[in-house]
């Protein structure tokens, strides 16, 4: 139908606008896959240099490589926990070693 990468769709366009529209906001993205949307994420909230956070097991750590480190520069540091979910506690003892 259009170029989605140039805003010439308008199958993505329109979809957009009713994502935007739904959730009250100016504009929506449309992203093909969660790991484009994760690096996105990553790239907007953090700066070349930081360290992102996250339980041992989580998604963007086990499937996406190093795709944080080369889209990013960021560095990754893997949270040892039981549930995936991590504590002060377990956070304070990942930079206590």
């Amino acid at each position: 139908m259009g170029d989605e990468q140039k805003g010439e769709d308008p199958t993505t366009l329109e979809l957009e606008e009713k994502i935007a529209e739904l959730l009250g906001l100016e504009r929506a993205l449309f992203f093909s896959s969660a790991t484009m949307a994760n690096q996105v994420a990553v790239r907007l909230l953090c700066e070349a240099g930081n360290e992102l956070i996250g339980a041992e097991n989580c998604h963007i750590f086990t499937s996406e490589s190093g795709g944080v480190a080369i889209h990013s520069g960021v560095m990754r540091r893997a949270i040892s926990t039981k549930t995936g979910v991590f504590t002060a506690e377990d956070l304070r003892n990942a930079y206590s070693t």
